[in-house]
């Protein structure tokens, strides 16, 4: 290569250099410049005829560039016509979405790398014609069949589950191009509350915390979370700290949950006089089916109260309760647990099960859980050693 041919390549690799840092700074520039919050209006109004609903944005709209962010403040989706418009379907205190620059800037494709959401709120409600407030939005419906209008319950249980029949490809799954991925979901104090006006029962999910990494379809990740759970049928209000592998199929209606461990905290009504009940879980799967109503639990374990569980189950889950399965008991006194957990279980009263050992069948149908049969002679059998 000549002298001259030398200088005129390095001048072309300069300039091939500098291009993408023009562009940066261009892009730089202009993101300075802009107020995002004039834009309030047009996106209220794209948000609002997508959804049929007001949609109100009361804080302001920011974008930084290193990292390059989106972020929103309070924000909240009106109730459609015919339900309290009191109290919105959705509301957040902030949403901040992480977007990539280089993918916008170069493929002029919208990215997004990650999502923190504060103080995201959704209410579900059911009146007792059996109009619901969230058939219509087709993304929102499809997270929900577990909430049918009447629960079919089968005395007869249902047949396992193979857990990961939702989890191998096949002919009906979404193309690559539609497949999602996140680097990062963070959901500080959230909650979601559903008013069954129907079937006269309401269910909250308060104080949702939850952290993931690497978050993709069909493929496990780590998720770690905290969350209060009350149904109004019920006089308990659960707590949960736990952490486990996850995994969803591409239309989230299939979940796996895999080599988990956390605390439960049970409390109850102070009329009940009984003090609050802390569990420790570990479990080796729970597989959840959104459209069929269906779970299958495997190897989970239960400590507390002075003695310890281990128990498979399969069944189905709704307003009403269709579950069976066996467990291995060691020191179960079942009157101590049906009395600190307030569980319906038809030996409740009888002091022939205060201590329990050895392997039985259960079932949860309805409103009782039947335990049986019953040893006489207390078995040797343990559980596994963890």
């Amino acid at each position: 290569m000549t002298a001259m041919a030398r200088k005129w390549f390095k001048r072309l690799v300069l300039i091939l250099a500098i291009i993408p840092m023009l562009i940066f700074l261009a892009f730089l520039g202009a993101i300075n410049f802009i107020d995002f919050n004039g834009y309030k209006p047009q996106i209220e109004k794209e948000v609002s005829d997508y959804t049929g609903r007001n949609f109100k944005i009361e804080g302001s709209i920011d974008v930084s560039v290193m990292p390059f962010v989106f972020s929103v403040g309070k924000a909240s989706l009106a109730q459609p016509p015919g339900f309290d418009p009191k109290v919105p379907q959705f509301s957040m205190k902030s949403v901040e979405v992480e977007l990539s620059m280089w993918s916008l800037l170069l493929h002029k494709k919208l990215e997004i790398l990650s999502v923190e959401l504060v103080g995201p709120t959704l209410n579900l409600q059911r009146n007792v014609d059996g109009q619901d407030n969230w058939s219509d939005l087709p993304a929102l419906s499809n997270l929900l069949p577990l909430l049918p209008a009447q629960q079919q319950v089968s005395a007869n249980g249902v047949q396992p589950l193979p857990l990961n029949a939702f989890f191998t490809p096949n002919a009906s799954a979404q193309s690559d191009t539609d497949a999602w991925s996140l680097q990062s979901l963070v959901i500080s104090d959230g909650c979601i509350n559903l008013s069954e006006q129907q079937e006269n029962y309401r269910m909250n999910l308060e104080k949702v915390n939850l952290f993931a990494l690497n978050l993709q379809a069909d493929k496990p990740f780590e998720v770690r979370s905290d969350f209060q759970y009350h149904h109004s049928l019920s006089p308990r209000t659960v707590n949960f700290r736990i952490t486990s592998n996850f995994e969803m199929d591409q239309k989230l209606q299939n979940y796996l949950f895999s080599d988990w461990q956390g605390v439960v905290t049970v409390s109850l009504p102070e009329e009940f006089a009984v003090p609050q009940a802390h569990l420790t879980t570990s479990g080796s799967a729970m597989k959840i089916d959104l459209t069929q109503k269906r779970v299958q639990m495997e190897q989970l374990n239960l400590e507390g109260l002075n003695g310890k569980l281990q128990t498979n189950f399969s069944g189905r889950f709704g307003a009403a309760l269709d579950i069976t399965g066996e467990l291995k008991a060691k020191e179960i006194d079942l009157p101590l647990w049906s009395k600190h957990l307030a569980l319906p279980l038809a030996q409740k009263d009888d002091p022939k099960w205060q201590k329990v050992n050895g392997e039985f069948r259960w079932s949860w149908v309805g409103e009782e859980i039947l335990i049986e049969p019953y040893l006489e002679k207390p078995s040797t059998s343990t559980l596994p050693a963890q």
